[in-house]
């Protein structure tokens, strides 16, 4: 007798109903929250009731709310007399878009894109184009943008994923150094000093987890001659444990032909017996701030006696100053002179210091040779190598890893010379072979609950040739890994690459699938 109740109430309450037929959601639940005599309770701001589903309609409530559940992204329970209807924690909200400057409307790459008063975020690519995954819970959040030397935009996450999504970003104006702009008449070295003191409290002490994309291009002077990409999941052991600690575990690969000259064999014996770490990765990853103290590379942050500070000025960080500060290597030499009395050369580069936390935000580094310096022959090759960028991104509290970029030596010999039977100190470079490396985090995993649990075989060794190495090649994750935004490569670097095979062919062939299946 109840179930024919039941029948007849739902019949009643559905009329002109039919069954698959599309109906909005809100149609739906106020039907079946009146035949349970329940009070519906939901935000507007944070579900959209009014999007179309096609249910199949049963005399069974809980099944429709089952049914809508799925088809809706929503999660509906029943608590002291109402029908709650909030956001499914498992559904995802796609923010799709780019940003860009809005006087030039240029793109703007590696932008930070930050869910307010939360540990999730993203970059946009090197097309300044972003693809944000949102869980449903963060709906009527703001995103906050920013870059460097723009003021902040913020953009409230939709209830429905959006697609070509515009961020105009604002310039902000570069103060020049005056006086008055230092603050507390502080000098460029003390700044450099307040920053390094405040390390330990800027950036995280405890494990994290990295993802990170890998992009490694290669050179023959303007002509491109390999490229190799990979996903990355790298576990950071915290700034107060030795950078040996770092774990990287390979999740997708892929590496393309190299048309680099090739070393000549007793030079490649000897760089791998001088440099016995060939993994590239290893390389690429490096946290400069985790490592000051104990790597030569950044003396700038602790022997400040070989060092000249100077104040560049002030940009923007948003609303945030951000000091810049120029340091310049100045050793004394064994005649007893300083590199800046020679004036032969400038081994130097930039800190940018957030001025309400004091900590770095980006590192820059940089070597060029005096116009008049007798030692310029091949400054190309010199100029090239020593150069590359660090930058830093803010989640919580605390200040993680953003992306690195720099000049590496690729699979293949540095320089060829116009004339290679001279004595090595009068030969003259003909061409630079060169890598373009980066490395971007694409997700930061604070929490360890939320860690992928890397296994003791999975972590790559350090003293792996990875550029030797065939990992396996799967094709159906590269043409959906969202990093790449559909824009993988600059044309001319695809005509460079297939020249003489197309570039999916090549991935194939250099991979350890082909090994297994010729």
């Amino acid at each position: 007798m109840r179930k024919l109740t039941t029948l007849i109430i739902l019949f009643i309450a559905f009329s002109g109903f039919v069954r698959g037929q599309k109906h909005t959601v809100l149609s739906v639940l106020n039907g079946l929250s009146k035949t349970q005599n329940l009070e519906l309770s939901y935000s507007s701001d944070l579900v959209d009731l009014d999007q179309n589903i096609d249910i199949r309609l049963s005399n069974q409530p809980d099944s429709c709310i089952f049914q809508i559940e799925k088809l809706a992204g929503l999660l509906i329970s029943k608590q002291d007399g109402h029908l709650v209807i909030v956001p499914s924690p498992t559904k995802i909200i796609r923010v799709q878009g780019m940003v860009m400057d809005s006087v030039s409307k240029e793109p703007l790459p590696y932008a930070s894109l930050q869910i307010k008063n939360t540990s999730a975020g993203t970059t946009t690519n090197s097309e300044g184009k972003f693809d944000f995954k949102v869980p449903a819970r963060y709906i009527g959040y703001d995103i906050e943008i920013t870059y460097l030397g723009y003021g902040s935009v913020n953009l409230k996450i939709p209830r429905n994923s959006a697609e070509n999504v515009k961020v105009m970003l604002e310039p902000k104006p570069y103060t020049l150094s005056d006086v008055y702009v230092l603050p507390m008449k502080m000098q460029a070295i003390d700044m450099v000093k307040k920053a390094v003191k405040n390390i330990k409290r800027n950036y995280d002490r405890t494990t994290a987890q990295y993802d990170a994309f890998y992009r490694n291009t290669s050179f023959r002077d303007s002509l491109v001659c390999q490229l190799i990409e990979a996903a990355l999941l790298i576990e950071d052991k915290g700034i107060n444990t030795p950078s040996s600690t770092t774990e990287i575990k390979l999740q997708q690969f892929r590496k393309s032909n190299n048309y680099l000259i090739p070393y000549e064999k007793w030079r490649e014996v000897l760089y791998e017996k001088l440099f016995p770490s060939r993994n590239m990765f290893y390389r690429a990853y490096s946290n400069m701030v985790r490592i000051y103290q104990d790597d030569w590379w950044y003396q700038p942050l602790t022997q400040y006696d070989k060092f000249i500070y100077e104040f560049e000025g002030t940009e923007w960080l948003g609303d945030v100053k951000v000091y810049k500060v120029k340091y310049i290597r100045d050793t004394v030499g064994p005649d007893g002179k300083r590199d800046s009395e020679r004036g032969l050369w400038e081994d130097a580069g930039y800190f940018y210091i957030n001025s309400q936390d004091w900590a770095i935000l980006r590192i820059e580094k940089y070597f060029k040779y005096a116009t008049d310096s007798s030692l310029k022959k091949n400054r190309r090759f010199v100029e090239l190598f020593f150069k590359g960028e660090t930058e830093f991104q803010k989640i919580g509290e605390k200040y993680y890893l953003k992306y690195r970029h720099f000049i590496d030596m690729g699979d293949g010999t540095p320089f060829t010379f116009l004339n290679p039977d001279a004595p090595d100190d009068q030969k003259t470079i003909k061409e630079v072979q060169w890598s373009d490396v980066f490395l971007l985090v694409t997700n930061v995993i604070t929490e360890r609950r939320d860690f992928d649990k890397i296994k003791y075989r999975e972590v790559m060794a350090r003293d792996e040739n990875s550029y030797r190495k065939k990992y396996p090649y799967d094709q159906v994750f590269w043409k959906n890994y969202n990093i790449l935004n559909e824009k993988p490569l600059r044309s001319k670097y695809m005509s460079d690459l297939e020249a003489e095979k197309k570039l999916e062919q090549q991935f194939v062939e250099n991979s350890s699938n082909h090994d297994l299946n010729p």
